[in-house]
């Protein structure tokens, strides 16, 4: 064979591997999720790094809508409640079902960073448990994480420490302008023995 036609077949070989490696990673990064969604109210999150579009969730269930619009709402203190067409990973989306209804879907788990909020009440979610991702945020003395359950209608107060589910939304009441975000881990000081330390 050619020396260069060697070459050059041998080099397109190595990229199609390497090609073919990257794309296995990435199939192997995609997780398939199911959502169960339930007759009433529901607040949802995106369980992927990628936001979530209602409409993926509007073609497996029967969404209430208005105006031919998804019947969604969520909140932040600087916005007040708005209609989204699509939901983050970090944030919390009401929405309303004619129907039990189980919703698939496949994508990269999320996996949280950190979290801009405001001070008043918040919609947030996380796969962590809120002392995970505290941060600099202050709480009010006494303070509840508040979460709905869509089976009942009912409310209840996930506890501080509780992993929480990154599918659905959480509200968290704060009292200062603040950032959720994962605590560093503690690394211990190096000691280094003098000359006249006992060993």
């Amino acid at each position: 064979m050619n020396k260069k036609l060697h070459y050059y077949v041998t080099g397109m070989t190595g990229i199609f591997v390497l090609l073919s490696f990257f794309l296995i990673l990435k199939v192997n990064a995609e997780q398939t999720v199911t959502i169960n969604i339930y007759k009433g109210w529901n607040i949802i999150s995106s369980p992927f790094e990628e936001s979530l579009t209602l409409s993926k969730i509007a073609q497996q269930c029967n969404l209430t809508t208005y105006n031919g619009k998804i019947w969604d709402w969520t909140y932040d203190p600087a916005n007040g409640w708005t209609q989204p067409t699509e939901v983050s990973k970090n944030e919390g989306v009401y929405i309303l079902s004619q129907e039990n209804c189980t919703v698939t879907l496949t994508g990269t788990p999320a996996t949280f960073s950190s979290r801009t909020l405001q001070r008043g009440w918040n919609l947030i979610s996380t796969e962590k448990s809120f002392e995970e991702i505290k941060g600099d945020c202050q709480m009010p003395s006494g303070y509840k994480i508040w979460a709905l359950n869509p089976q009942t209608q009912q409310w209840f107060n996930p506890a501080p420490t509780n992993k929480l589910d990154q599918g659905k939304g959480y509200w968290l009441p704060v009292e200062n302008n603040c950032t959720l975000s994962i605590k560093s881990p503690i690394v211990p000081k190096k000691i280094t023995p003098s000359k006249n330390s006992v060993l």
